[in-house]
């Protein structure tokens, strides 16, 4: 309707401003803005790079190397991907025209020992952020998986206490692959059901209590989840509360007890 009746310049095609419409709109349904990668200054930056097969993580790795080189920082990349033949030349020729130094060994057939020394090896090096390539993994490929977890729980790339930043790269139509990879299930809190959407929808609230926040989820394990917080770049661990914990604090929030309180975990 606002595309219809808005009034256009001779200039303007109302084709292209549908479209804008379209988008402005698309984009405040995703959170209205995006979550850049918050870069510490003066200290290492660590970024491994997942996802399944095909989502352009060794491209992102070009890319983001000649993003950051261009802002001024010292880059190095760590090529962890021994599955793809090719891998790591690809790499090479993404890297080498921006005069970026590509770590790696495409003869060492186990991941975890090429990521750990690859990255050793950068670290003597003075850089500002290293980004680490990993192959593409699916939920069947089991050993693939086990890597990976071994990678990113912050055991072998961490420096000085800090865990490294892990992006997840997926293609628009990932689908059930990424949250089969993710292994996320939203749980209704009133019925205890499980919900095969991720946002469910909403009735009955007049003036909906909401607590917004944002932050790079290092990883999820049994109840707690690790941080890096976008404003004071630290990690936290945050204990998940119980249910009765959750339905105390939404009473608390809601004061007039004949009103519904909804509640979305996204």
């Amino acid at each position: 309707k606002e595309a219809m009746d808005t009034k256009l310049s001779s200039s303007i095609r109302r084709r292209d401003f549908i479209i804008k419409i379209v988008h402005d709109e698309l984009v405040n349904i995703l959170g209205g803005k995006s979550t850049p990668i918050r870069i510490k200054p003066n200290k290492l930056n660590i970024i491994l790079l997942v996802g399944i097969q095909g989502s352009g993580k060794t491209t992102t790795v070009g890319k983001l190397a000649n993003y950051y080189k261009s802002k001024g920082y010292k880059i190095a990349v760590v090529g962890g991907d021994n599955f793809r033949p090719g891998a790591f030349e690809q790499l090479q020729q993404l890297c080498d025209p921006i005069n970026v130094k590509v770590y790696g060994n495409p003869n060492e057939k186990n991941t975890v020992k090429l990521v750990v020394k690859q990255t050793k090896l950068a670290l003597k090096q003075d850089y500002n952020i290293i980004i680490i390539d990993t192959a593409g993994r699916h939920k069947e490929e089991k050993e693939l998986m086990k890597e990976i977890e071994k990678l990113k729980k912050g055991s072998y790339v961490i420096e000085d206490g800090e865990p490294c930043l892990i992006k997840s790269i997926e293609k628009s139509k990932s689908g059930k692959h990424g949250h089969a990879k993710m292994k996320v299930v939203c749980v209704g809190l009133f019925d205890g059901n499980k919900r095969s959407l991720t946002i469910p929808s909403g009735h009955m609230v007049d003036t909906p209590e909401i607590i917004k926040g944002s932050a790079h989820i290092n990883f999820i394990e049994d109840a707690t989840l690790q941080i890096m917080d976008n404003e004071s770049y630290e990690s936290f661990d945050i204990k998940w509360p119980k249910e009765q914990d959750l339905i105390n604090k939404l009473m608390e929030l809601r004061q007039d007890e004949d009103k519904m309180s909804h509640s979305t975990v996204e």
